[in-house]
């Protein structure tokens, strides 16, 4: 077993792993840029000095140095920097005794690929551990001897026994696109910041998802964002146990089509937001793993939309195709590689891994053809044909 340690190091430049990488993403060799040329009245084997801040961010950006040079890393406070070392190593040894890097570990040089188990957070109010005797809120408690687990915590809280747990790698931090991005232009990051700040403090990865659907797009992206009203009614489950008394056209909700620039425009800024917000802070970034593409939601954060057709309900697959800026296929997977574009400019060297429902789109081929209610499918797409074409 590893053991880390925070230490406060000055090491020659040749050797560089001593300090893995320091509190930094790496960019790729092409995109940083060249330091100017040394000067030659440099005395030679000069020290340079680095300080680097709470954030990360060195001081000054950029320096020359020569072989022989040495570079004296100073951090803001020892807990910033965290190597691996063998077990039973002293301290004042550290830096003889480094551990070889393990690529998925969270701390110390940037994550390469990652890889482990990933629990998910609520989806509403968070979980709390708190006596049997406390009332516990609408949903029933679980309850272990004279504690009991209730939905009665803040948005999308997470325990802190989650965080503790050593079973798994990290947490999905599942976001409300209407609880972040409050209005043009604003953004509260509080629900975000909360979980980042614990996976840092407990060594931890996360990744993020942030959907819309039926509890997740902002009113104001109709009311003031120029994008078209999409009326729909669907269920988020065949089996429809939410329903009394039939007939069961499920919950009602306004969307927006994969095929509304405005739409488009208003989720690729807030990704770009929250994109420069995790970079304000270098070991929030490092603790990012994954981001989810999302944004054509249903209820849940996976690709899921409106897709029934009933005669005694709302025919989904018609009120897309006939809507202004109308359904299709196409239009569903250029909103995709758009997407994809944005989080790979926006997000540096971190992954993308996309949640999905296998038949989760409206089987639609454009605004005459279209699912209806008889069922009949004939030249329309297949059920899963469109997520497998997002996959590919």
């Amino acid at each position: 077993m590893f053991a880390r340690i925070a230490v406060l190091f000055c090491l020659l430049v040749t050797i560089i792993a001593c300090a893995g990488v320091p509190n930094r993403t790496v960019k790729p060799r092409s995109q940083v840029p060249r330091a100017a040329p040394a000067d030659p009245a440099k005395t030679p084997d000069a020290t340079v000095d680095i300080f680097v801040d709470k954030h990360g961010k060195f001081s000054p950006k950029t320096v020359n140095i020569q072989k022989g040079d040495t570079v004296r890393w100073t951090f803001e406070d020892r807990v910033d920097s965290v190597i691996a070392i063998q077990d039973g190593v002293a301290e004042a040894d550290a830096c003889n005794q480094i551990a070889p890097y393990r690529r998925n570990q969270p701390m110390g040089p940037s994550i390469g690929v990652p890889a482990g188990i990933f629990v998910m957070n609520i989806d509403g109010p968070g979980l709390v551990a708190q006596p049997v005797a406390k009332p516990c809120g609408r949903v029933p408690p679980v309850r272990v001897g004279e504690t009991q687990i209730c939905q009665v915590g803040n948005e999308g809280e997470i325990m802190q026994s989650t965080w503790d747990d050593l079973g798994i790698t990290g947490v999905l931090i599942r976001l409300n696109w209407d609880n972040v991005h409050t209005g043009p232009g604003q953004f509260d990051w509080q629900q975000l910041d909360t979980a980042m700040d614990s996976a840092v403090a407990s060594g931890k990865q996360f990744s993020v998802a942030v959907k819309s659907g039926k509890n997740g797009i902002p009113d104001w992206v109709f009311t003031q964002g120029g994008v078209e009203r999409v009326s729909l009614q669907d269920w988020g489950s065949d089996s429809e146990l939410d329903c009394k008394k039939p007939p069961c056209c499920g919950r009602k909700m306004d969307l927006g089509s994969p095929s509304d620039p405005a739409y488009k425009k208003h989720y690729f800024d807030m990704l770009r937001a929250m994109a420069s917000h995790i970079q304000e802070n270098a070991a929030w970034y490092r603790a990012l793993a994954l981001v989810k593409p999302s944004g054509m939601n249903l209820i849940s954060s996976e690709g899921r939309l409106p897709n029934r057709c009933k005669a005694e309900c709302a025919c989904n697959t018609e009120i897309w195709a006939k809507a202004k800026h109308g359904y299709t296929p196409q239009a569903l997977y250029d909103y995709f590689d758009e997407q994809f574009a944005v989080i790979e400019d926006a997000f540096p060297e971190k992954h993308m891994s996309y949640m999905l429902i296998q038949a989760g789109y409206p089987i639609v081929r454009d605004r005459e053809h279209y699912l209806r209610p008889d069922g009949d499918t004939a030249g329309l797409p297949r059920g899963a044909e469109q997520t497998e074409a997002i996959l590919q």
